[in-house]
């Protein structure tokens, strides 16, 4: 009986790895996701830092957009971090994000701060599309970053990886929840 017992151990444990294994991926391409959409927010910052909006357009701009922006930035570091330590099975007790569904309601509060899909509320996108960029705007005079396009296209980058990034610790949490086949 002990070898069969030996057998049966020996295949529980190479499914628990094999387990492990995916959601180890799972974690890692969140990681590299969180870590490409903070790239994208960065070269946007860096894009339209010598950007000068309009008057009535300058209070805006720093508080809702380049203010949320930094405000992701650092939180995305903080899920970095996060994500880093729980490959590693380390708990840092200075980290404000402690586990995965605290991630992915940050991530959702992001998507929502880049694109709200909702007409009445008023996210970056939005603002910098509609109310600081039109072509109503800048037919009028507004000023416009050199290349508005390749700049927007920085943030629907990151949404696009903040998509990813919630997507795969959905499936990381499904895998979670599932016991490992004996």
């Amino acid at each position: 009986m002990g070898v069969l017992d030996f057998i049966k151990g020996s295949f529980s444990s190479s499914n628990q790895r094999a387990r492990d294994a995916d959601m180890e991926i799972y974690l890692l391409n969140a990681r590299n996701n969180l870590k490409l959409a903070s790239e994208h927010i960065v070269k946007f910052l860096q894009e339209t830092k010598d950007f000068n909006p309009a008057l009535r357009h300058r209070r805006l701009y720093i508080e809702e957009i380049i203010g949320k922006l930094n405000l992701i930035r650092g939180g995305v570091r903080g899920g970095i971090l996060f994500l880093d330590e729980r490959m590693r099975n380390e708990l840092n007790t200075q980290n404000p994000i402690r586990n995965v569904a605290q991630l992915k309601q940050v991530i959702n509060e992001w998507i929502r701060t880049l694109n709200a899909n909702d007409e009445t509320k008023y996210d970056i996108l939005k603002i910098l599309n509609v109310e600081m960029w039109s072509e109503e705007r800048a037919s009028r005079g507004f000023p416009l970053p050199r290349n508005k396009g390749a700049v927007c296209s920085y943030l629907s980058k990151a949404l696009e990886h903040f998509h990813e990034a919630r997507n795969n610790l959905e499936s990381y949490d499904s895998l979670e929840g599932v016991p490992a086949e004996s």
